[in-house]
């Protein structure tokens, strides 16, 4: 499995972080790649087992493309893990990892992917450098979200 890690250090309580983090219908408002969700459970935060589908842009490429997401881990607020697979064979997991700095928190995103297609996994380099961008991106709007003063 391949993947990216990207940090940052948000100035809100972890708690906040995580529940805004992990409730996805705030997904599209951070998230670059993310245009839609859907499910019985885009309000709130997602505990193990529940499921909920994105409509995603692909990062290369522009695709429209469809992921059902499960929950795999949660242990709030530090650890949550969901699993997606896509047409094709391909397989997504995204992990959550958390801890508490004073007043801050340190917020890291780890993305694994496993690529089916043969093309696809020639171009993994590449791939890989488009995906890092877009995290960075997305660490980047979180912060400026959770950061600022309108309500999240």
């Amino acid at each position: 499995m391949s993947g990216i890690t990207t940090t940052i250090r948000i100035h809100k309580p972890i708690e906040v972080v995580f529940d805004y983090v992990t409730t996805p219908c705030n997904w599209i408002h951070w998230q670059p790649t993310s245009l839609q969700v859907s499910g019985c459970s885009t309000e709130h935060s997602l505990g193990v087992g529940e499921q909920v589908t994105e409509e995603v842009k692909t990062s290369f490429g522009g695709r429209r493309r469809s992921i059902t997401w499960t929950v795999r881990e949660r242990d709030a607020p530090r650890h949550w893990m969901i699993e997606g697979q896509l047409a094709g064979g391909s397989r997504l997991e995204v992990t959550y990892m958390l801890a508490s700095d004073g007043d801050s928190t340190i917020f890291e995103r780890r993305a694994a992917y496993t690529v089916r297609r043969p093309l696809l996994a020639l171009l993994g380099p590449l791939l890989r450098g488009h995906a890092q961008t877009e995290s960075e991106e997305a660490l980047t709007r979180l912060k400026e979200i959770l950061e600022s003063d309108a309500p999240c």
